[in-house]
């Protein structure tokens, strides 16, 4: 089936130790209400399978009809910093998704 995807490669200015932490956070977040997903109040999940340096996350829409997959992959990098680079895709046939993917990658 045809579907949504998107991929984004990014050097952060802090350690992955760091970066890994927000993310943690952001999904941590969700259950005390410390953090909202902007885009459409979707809610995101960490899978089995993740590690320190590939997190494996889980995206359910707002409205709850729709489900994307992430890896955002965690590379450490000189001077402290942190080369990420995330894949969302989505998991139901998508051809336009009004930058869901994106936005996944980026709220995270």
């Amino acid at each position: 089936f045809m579907h949504a995807k998107a991929l984004v490669e990014v050097l952060a200015s802090a350690s992955c130790g760091t970066v890994a932490a927000e993310i943690h956070a952001r999904i941590d977040g969700q259950r005390s209400g410390r953090w909202r997903d902007p885009h459409n109040g979707g809610t995101y999940k960490l899978l089995r399978g993740s590690t320190d340096d590939r997190l494996e996350v889980s995206r359910l829409t707002g409205d709850k009809k729709y489900t994307d997959n992430m890896v955002l992959t965690l590379q450490p990098r000189s001077g402290g910093k942190c080369f990420v680079i995330g894949c969302s895709e989505s998991q139901v046939t998508s051809i336009a998704d009004f930058s869901t993917n994106y936005c996944n990658l980026r709220n995270l």
